[in-house]
């Protein structure tokens, strides 16, 4: 009897890798980024993807996607779909050192997800990378004090 019941059980289980292969967004899939930066600037960008995605080493997922202009945009979720990051980065396109990026760095709520809230950044490459030597190797505390200082509030749409 308790083979019977087992049996179930180690078919999901086994079936589980296979259900976390698969893409969580698609191509064309559009994305309504609107917030205020920690100065006080309104925000609103659409980002729509270019691509099917592709997992990287811990099993997120990263599309390529048209912000401002054309694959100027990246879109980042894990395979729970409870974080999300939007970056958009046309400005570098004209200065690495002076350009901006925007980043939303969200948190859904699982399959399914209408929208997101979570920080907003508008910095520029230098500035975030200071940032993350100020966050890497820090506690989990320390490392949201260090982003909620710098950031703003963000929310991401799915049209």
């Amino acid at each position: 009897m308790k083979n019977l019941l087992l049996l179930p059980l180690l078919l999901l289980a086994s079936c589980a890798p296979m259900a976390a292969s698969r893409s969580p967004l698609a191509v064309g899939d559009q994305f309504l980024l609107t917030g205020t930066t920690r100065d006080g600037q309104a925000v609103s960008q659409t980002v729509t993807l270019r691509d099917a995605g592709k997992r990287d080493e811990d099993g997120d997922w990263s599309y390529r996607a048209d912000g401002k202009t054309s694959s100027s945009a990246r879109v980042t979720i894990d395979t729970e779909q409870d974080f999300l990051v939007v970056l958009e980065g046309a400005e570098l396109e004209t200065s690495l050192t002076e350009g901006k990026i925007l980043g939303c760095f969200a948190q859904p709520s699982g399959p399914g997800w209408r929208s997101a809230e979570g920080f907003l950044l508008r910095q520029t490459l230098p500035e975030l990378i200071e940032l993350a030597g100020q966050v890497e190797g820090k506690s989990n505390l320390t490392a949201l004090q260090a982003l909620i200082k710098a950031a703003g509030e963000c929310r991401v749409t799915r049209k």
